[in-house]
């Protein structure tokens, strides 16, 4: 929606229902409303009536060539006000919005009811009265430099705004906002925002004031709001630690000191009296296909078999969701406002079977973020004894960062450790790089925020090679702060080695040939679907009376494909196990879970593990590798005819395939319950 400032439209956005209100301001022109959106609005949104704007030359607002100063920036900001009819609300600033909304407030009294300043300033230029400015001939040689050369000004300046190590995502972000608009609005903005002085009105505040100031901010000293905090009567002041200008990124527990400020008797809904007497966990799945709830079922099993009475809330998104309640577990209210992580990786994927799973998960900030601050309002409501959580990244992240958010002793599951470069995209790889430094210093800045680090599988099962130049070695640093369970099967091999009887029981017929297609728990398996399709012809004529069975699993539509004469499409297959054990052959993803159970059975497969997805192409080739396990496929490589003649090369093949440990569960159960 716009609003209209004598003729400058300026855009401006209502998120959710709740009351009160709440305004955010953003600051300098080459940050926008996004900023806010993307990492505190959709939590703010869940119990507030949020109200996000684009500043005149930022975002989708206009960009006139004039009006950049205090009085215009008020006016739009109150502009947007009267468009949205409200009248009593509160105001958030942060940065250069914190003198726009302190100038809000001395020309509309009645109209604020709290006011929150992030990282800001009454005044950027320092006198002998104040001394958190900078001298106003530096400011007027940085003003220059905005004009003369603002690219690498930009440069600078954004490495000034994310002042922390491994903000590469932080720093790719604000370029792409700041070049939505003209290096010249950001030399105008800028030079305004050194004019801007509100330091003469901060006594006549009169109304509740919360001020959060990252203390190693690099662009606006957190002088400048102790300074705020001095001169506004009563306000209150809070600290965040290790945090620079950018803390909304890395510190979402302000949105909880936002929300508690402006609505302290703010709760989320309670899950209610637990199912047993005993301890009480709180267990968070990764939805990423249906291998991660598999194991984690298969571990909880055994944890009620170690320890009666135990008490487990699943804190999940579907398709993992559903899976859960199918088994009768007990779903966290809460689980509805957690975002569609499985969804926004999906959308990676392309029709030529690509999926790079770094980049998903480098765009998928935003959606951690929002999932982070559910489980912080879970725990804020509901004791927990314990919290596990299978590769809940938000959770990872997060805690090592904010470590006063912990409520209970935390428990990480994951399979693999690090990311590889799979791509020859340079800025792939710095992403890679990003990610796996960042990884490495979570434990140096707080390796108690992990009680205890579970990798499902083997130490060999880590490449001997380091995370990138100059980080540690990935086995041995897993090898320090992980413990290791084996891989976790959620069956026993030995109860499928009468093949015969199964294919009885699933109506195949002794001399048959049975063909699996199996894809996993997303979308991103239809192309191999597709390409196994493309071959009936060529394979009804190589094998003639072959058995095709189609495993769409619970993201495909099956009515999508038509009809194919001896293909037999599934749905969703919640135990594929008699499946997997009765085929002569199976054509899978390169995902891990599918083809370690395919492993264990002794079965032959083709794999195609997805374009530049690193953990199809590294770790799961790399273990299938040591345990002489099925045959890596080249997607664009094989044709129908080629695939044709591999799945009559080896279809009903005998395999003897390294043994896979049967105890994983008992020994991750084990490990998990030692913390109670």
């Amino acid at each position: 929606m716009y609003a209209d400032n004598k003729g400058v439209k300026i855009w401006y956005e209502i998120h959710g229902q709740g009351e009160p209100t709440l305004i955010m301001v953003p600051g300098f022109q080459i940050i926008h409303s996004e900023y806010f959106k993307r990492f505190y609005v959709p939590f703010l949104s869940r119990h507030l009536r949020v109200v996000t704007l684009d500043l005149r030359g930022s975002g989708k607002s206009d960009g006139p060539e004039d009006g950049y100063d205090l009085e215009n920036w008020t006016d739009d900001i109150h502009a947007v006000v009267q468009d949205a009819g409200l009248d009593c609300f509160a105001m958030a600033g942060s940065s250069c919005g914190v003198s726009m909304c302190i100038n809000y407030c001395t020309n509309h009294p009645a109209s604020v009811s709290h006011l929150i300043l992030l990282n800001g300033f009454a005044r950027m230029i320092r006198s002998e009265s104040y001394s958190a400015g900078m001298p106003e001939k530096d400011l007027r040689g940085v003003v220059q430099f905005w004009h003369d050369q603002p690219e690498d000004m930009l440069k600078g300046f954004i490495e000034l705004l994310c002042s922390e190590k491994y903000t590469l995502r932080a720093k790719e972000l604000i370029w792409q906002w700041a070049h939505e608009t003209s290096p010249a609005i950001w030399a105008k903005g800028f030079s305004c925002s050194v004019q801007t002085d509100v330091d003469a009105t901060l006594g006549n505040l009169d109304l509740p004031v919360l001020i959060v100031a990252g203390q190693t901010d690099q662009v606006v000293f957190p002088s400048a709001s102790e300074y705020l905090h001095q001169k506004i009567r009563g306000s209150r002041f809070i600290p965040i630690e290790d945090a620079g200008h950018g803390f909304l990124r890395t510190w979402p527990q302000v949105g909880r000191h936002i929300l508690n400020f402006i609505k302290p008797e703010t709760a989320p809904p309670d899950p209610g009296p637990a199912q047993e007497v005993g301890p009480r966990i709180l267990w968070i799945s990764s939805p990423i296909g249906l291998g991660h709830v598999k194991r984690d079922l298969t571990i909880a099993d055994e944890m009620r078999k170690q320890k009666p009475h135990l008490s487990i809330d699943w804190l999940a998104m579907d398709p993992v969701k559903t899976f859960l309640e199918n088994r009768g577990e007990r779903i966290h209210p809460m689980s509805q406002f957690m975002r569609d992580e499985s969804g926004r990786f999906e959308n990676h994927a392309t029709a030529s079977y690509l999926l790079n799973a770094t980049e998903a998960y480098w765009e998928m900030d935003k959606l951690l973020n929002t999932n982070f601050m559910v489980f912080t309002d879970v725990l804020s409501r509901s004791p927990y004894d314990l919290v596990v959580g299978d590769e809940s990244w938000e959770v990872l992240d997060n805690l090592h960062y904010n470590p006063s958010l912990k409520k209970a002793p935390f428990v990480f599951l994951t399979d693999f450790i690090g990311m590889t470069n799979v791509s020859q995209d340079p800025t792939k790889q710095a992403h890679v790089y990003n990610l796996n430094g960042s990884w490495v210093e979570k434990w140096q800045v707080n390796p108690e925020a992990t009680d205890l680090a579970v990798f499902v599988g083997n130490q060999d099962d880590i490449p001997d090679a380091p995370f990138g130049e100059g980080l540690p070695n990935r086995r041995q640093w897993a090898q320090e702060h992980f413990e290791f369970s084996g891989y976790v099967l959620s069956f026993d091999p030995g109860d499928y080695s009468d093949r015969q009887t199964i294919r009885e029981k699933l109506g195949f017929s002794s001399d048959e040939k049975i063909l699996l297609v199996a894809v996993g728990g997303t979308s991103a398996g239809r192309p191999l679907i597709e390409k196994c399709l493309e071959t009936q012809p060529a394979l009804q004529n190589t094998i003639p009376g072959i058995r095709t069975i189609v495993m769409c699993g619970p993201r495909i539509d099956i009515a999508s494909f038509g009809n194919f004469e001896n293909v037999e499409f599934k749905p969703f297959v919640s135990e594929p196990v008699k499946l997997y054990a009765a085929c002569d052959l199976a054509v899978i993803q390169g995902g891990l879970a599918t083809a370690m159970e395919l492993t264990a059975l002794n079965r032959p497969f083709l794999y195609f593990p997805l374009k530049e997805h690193f953990e199809q192409q590294d770790f799961v080739s790399y273990r299938l590798d040591k345990y002489q396990a099925g045959m890596r496929m080249n997607f664009d490589a094989t044709d129908p005819v080629k695939l044709a003649q591999t799945i009559a090369a080896n279809i009903g093949q005998p395999k003897n395939c390294h043994p896979v440990n049967t105890d994983g569960a008992q020994k991750a159960a084990s490990m998990i319950l030692g913390l109670l």
